[in-house]
């Protein structure tokens, strides 16, 4: 477990802030939860001892101590006196799109002038929660593509779109600036999205890319909205997942 946490902890998107003004230990279980969220820890698993969350990230095991009782206290890990923490499975608010408006640029005003900039796109193995997701074995290939909503040219939204590299390689190559995803994998691919689920979430940013992209601080409150969108028959094909800052007057209106 402590390989596992050293392994996740060595990606260069987190940072702590010794001079910010949020606690460190506030800031340490920020990082955890993202860690939870994203499913490097699946719920059942026992969470990595203190002094390890204390010698990886440099803190002192008061700090660590402290980062971990938050994550107690608002349910993302439960304690079994003799046996360890363990990471429990938290509920989320569960929402569909059906029909028309299944691309959240969809959901804007035609007055609101949107843009959308590709900021990258690569190809990274399904982790267990992506294949499991979208039908794939494990490991599979898949392509992730990172997108910047800009409204009224101020960031609002970065989305991260995760497909089957085998089912879409020409993805690599299409410039979803100017297209959107969903009708190039409809138009171009003959799959169109028909359902969508999403779960939503607030939480504190911590990926050092989503803040800058977002023209946030560190620890800005966001909203995150993940989950599939499927084509016919109930196939899942996307697996997105959406950052959202606050502050931008946009017009967006979801169909809850």
């Amino acid at each position: 477990m402590n390989e596992h946490l050293k392994e996740i902890i060595t990606d260069a998107r987190w940072e702590l802030y010794p001079k910010s003004p949020v606690p460190l230990y506030y800031q340490l279980s920020r990082i955890l939860e993202n860690f939870i969220q994203d499913e490097a820890f699946n719920p059942g698993d026992r969470f990595p001892p203190e002094e390890a969350i204390a010698k990886f990230f440099q803190v002192s095991r008061p700090t660590a101590n402290r980062a971990v009782h938050v994550l107690l206290e608002e349910g993302s890990l439960s304690r079994d006196k003799g046996k360890g923490t363990f990471v429990k499975e938290k509920p989320f608010i569960e929402f569909s799109f059906y029909g028309q408006g299944l691309s959240f640029a969809d959901h804007f005003p035609k007055d609101v002038p949107i843009r959308t900039k590709t900021i990258w796109n690569k190809i990274v193995p399904a982790s267990g929660k992506i294949a499991r997701s979208l039908e794939l074995q494990a490991g599979a290939e898949t392509i992730v593509i990172r997108r910047l909503r800009l409204v009224h040219n101020r960031p609002f939204m970065v989305c991260d779109s995760q497909l089957s590299r085998d089912k879409f390689p020409q993805l690599l190559e299409t410039d979803l600036a100017r297209n959107s995803l969903y009708n190039t994998l409809k138009n171009k691919f003959d799959c169109p999205i028909v359902s969508s689920e999403r779960y939503v979430f607030a939480t504190e940013a911590v990926e050092q890319e989503i803040l800058r992209l977002l023209e946030i601080k560190p620890f800005s409150s966001i909203l995150v909205v993940s989950g599939i969108s499927c084509t016919t028959g109930n196939k899942p094909i996307d697996y997105l997942t959406t950052y959202m800052r606050k502050g931008v007057k946009t017009g967006f209106k979801p169909h809850l």
